[in-house]
């Protein structure tokens, strides 16, 4: 069983130094070379343009901020053949041709649309590294209220009455903001993390606090 929790806060810098790719821990250089050679890796200029909307503070930036995790527990026997189907169970499903308004799932750090690892494996040496993305179709709340207040007054008019009672403008509201997010196109958020298997821990290339717990949730999950 694994359990993830937050250990502390940490900042520190991400260096891209071709062909490695490595972070300073303390006086602690850990080298990622084999991230291209084991498991179908890659190397940073091989990372795909589709994911230019991603977090821009990456793994394959030059410099990043990051949140320390700590993974405690002990690894199922067979773990990668585990992480084969707990990655493929939980990776990211498309919304773009539903009426979805979420999806959030596991990704390829090479490329934002792969869900089956088919551009880079998320297995080098001694460490995961995934992408996690998460799709969310929003609707801001100005326009929200100016398209809700747009209806009422048709409907005012129409029915030439001066006021609409307060179940009916909940109702319109609802029915304004199910149109609003069928017609738009979902908004897509994308965060690299690099596990550690030897030490048990884990950095996410984030500090917003919505996308730690979306993080923390999805890693339970899977």
């Amino acid at each position: 069983m694994l359990f993830f929790c937050l250990q502390k806060k940490e900042y520190g810098n991400f260096l891209v130094a071709c062909p490695e790719v490595c972070y300073i821990k303390g006086q602690e250089t850990i080298g990622l070379a084999r991230f291209r050679q084991n498991r179908g890796g890659f190397t940073p200029s091989q990372a795909n343009p589709a994911n230019a909307n991603r977090n821009s503070m990456g793994l394959l930036t030059g410099s990043a901020s990051f949140m320390r995790f700590t993974v405690e527990g002990e690894l199922p026997e067979n773990f990668w053949d585990f992480v084969a189907e707990r990655v493929a169970a939980h990776s990211f499903v498309d919304i773009d041709d539903n009426m979805e308004e979420y999806s959030i799932g596991w990704v390829s750090v090479a490329n934002m649309f792969d869900s089956e690892f088919a551009y880079s494996s998320y297995a080098a040496g001694d460490y995961v590294v995934l992408s996690m993305r998460a799709d969310e179709r929003k609707v801001s709340p100005a326009v929200l209220k100016k398209f809700t207040m747009k209806e009422e007054e048709r409907i005012k008019r129409e029915k030439q009455i001066p006021k609409l009672a307060r179940s009916a403008r909940l109702e319109i509201k609802e029915r304004v903001r199910a149109e609003l997010v069928r017609k738009s196109a979902p908004v897509p958020a994308v965060y690299d993390l690099c596990w550690n298997l030897a030490e048990g821990t884990l950095l996410f290339f984030s500090t917003s606090k919505k996308a730690m717990l979306q993080l923390e949730e999805l890693f339970r999950e899977t």
